[in-house]
């Protein structure tokens, strides 16, 4: 299985040369040894209708790497009573955040994946949510 490797500043900076020349994502692709799906992944990351920097792009990776996604959790005591008591229903996790997002169109908050149910139920003792 391959690992991912993140996009050195000097293949950047190649890939930036090469898109101002026109070159296709292939191409580059081809001359950097990396995946075509890599490289457009990079290019779409730039803002829309801008041209590919290379420095700003690995300002953005640097940024990135530095924030780690935080866990979310059933915090909320109103969304955890909502969950409880659709896993007492007999409701699949899958099936509750299905529904969560349906019924609250308007809340971030209360989307949440079946993983995160998933976490809150084997967290605690007895399948108690935390």
């Amino acid at each position: 299985m391959r690992t991912y490797n993140e996009l050195s500043l000097d293949e950047r900076v190649e890939m930036q040369r090469r898109l101002e020349a026109g070159d296709s994502l292939r191409a580059i692709a081809r001359s950097l040894g990396r995946a075509a799906s890599t490289i457009s992944r990079e290019r779409r990351r730039a803002p829309s209708g801008v041209t590919y920097l290379a420095q700003a792009a690995q300002g953005r990776a640097r940024l990135c790497r530095r924030k780690p996604r935080v866990p979310r959790k059933l915090d909320d005591p109103a969304l955890r009573e909502v969950v409880h008591e659709l896993l007492f229903a007999r409701w699949s996790p899958q099936q509750i955040a299905g529904i969560l997002a349906r019924a609250f169109p308007d809340r971030a908050d209360y989307r949440v994946s079946h993983e995160t149910i998933y976490g809150a139920i084997y967290v605690t003792p007895r399948g108690d949510l935390r």
